[in-house]
């Protein structure tokens, strides 16, 4: 059986992140990230709001990263927004 706990992590006290893509081993320096490294953030609201700090903790169902070579994979199965 196994066993895990979430707990919050104030983000001073962080020094790296690992790529949230599963089974990658690749971590990084959250100070220092890497050129390619993406920032992902997925969260629920009726009123999307436009400014990271107003999102609620509560809302958010991911704050993490990908690697570069997991943010082309991802990026490649989206649909073009037209940016």
């Amino acid at each position: 059986m196994q066993v895990s706990e979430l707990r919050m992590v104030p983000l001073d006290k962080l020094t790296h992140i690992m790529c949230a893509w599963k089974g990658c081993d690749q971590a990084c320096e959250i100070r220092n990230m890497p050129k390619g490294w993406v920032w992902l953030l997925t969260y629920w609201s009726r009123k999307p709001e436009l400014l990271f700090m107003k999102i609620p903790a509560r809302d958010m169902s991911r704050d993490t990263v990908l690697c570069p070579q997991h943010a082309f994979m991802l990026e490649r199965q989206l649909r073009e927004t037209g940016r």
